[in-house]
C-alpha cells in the first residue's frame, strides 16, 4: 500500500523528523524514508505511522479523496484543526514537559495514547538522570568523607 502523503503529513504539517515519527510508530527509521520514497507499506506499518502523526491511514494513502490538490487541502484543514500533534503540541515542548510531574504526563498519554512510545522513553530518560545525580551525590559525598579522614 502507497502512503503518497506520509512525508507531506510528517514534514509539513507536524514538523517531524523522519527518526522521531519512526520512534513513535516503533518502526525502524528506514522504513519511514523507504514508504516516503515510493515502495509499499503493510497496512499495520501505516495505522501506526498514521497514529503517531494523529492523522487516519487515508490521510497517509490519499485514497478517499477526489485528486491530489483536494487532498493536500483536506490535510491542511485538519491541520488547521488541530487534529494532528506535532511541535507546539504540549507533548513535544520540551520546557513543557520538563515542569510536568509524571501524573500530568500520564494523563497526557491517556488523552493521546499515540504518544505512548514517546512518553515512556521520556520518562525512562527521567529515572537514568535521577539515578545519575544519585550516584554522582553519593560520589561527592564518599571523596568528601575521604578528604576529611585525609585531613583530619
Amino acid at each position: 500500500m502507497k502512503a503518497p502523503y506520509l512525508k507531506y503529513v510528517r514534514s509539513v504539517i507536524t514538523g517531524l523528523s523522519g527518526r522521531r515519527l519512526a520512534s513513535m510508530a516503533g518502526v525502524d527509521r528506514r522504513t519511514v524514508y523507504r514508504i516516503e520514497g515510493g515502495y509499499d507499506a503493510r497496512p499495520e506499518t501505516l495505522a501506526a505511522l498514521a497514529g503517531a502523526l494523529g492523522a487516519t491511514v487515508n490521510d497517509l494513502t490519499g485514497e478517499r479523496s477526489a485528486s491530489p490538490e483536494t487532498h493536500v487541502a483536506d490535510l491542511d484543514q485538519l491541520a488547521t484543526e488541530k487534529k494532528t500533534y506535532g511541535p507546539g503540541d504540549a507533548l513535544y515542548d520540551d520546557d513543557l514537559i520538563a515542569s510536568r510531574t509524571e501524573g500530568e504526563i500520564a494523563q497526557l498519554v491517556l488523552e493521546k495514547p499515540e504518544f505512548r512510545k514517546l512518553v515512556n522513553a521520556e520518562l525512562r530518560v527521567r529515572d537514568l538522570i535521577r539515578r545519575g545525580i544519585e550516584h554522582a551525590d553519593r560520589e561527592r559525598r564518599r571523596l568528601e568523607a575521604e578528604r576529611q579522614q585525609d585531613a583530619g
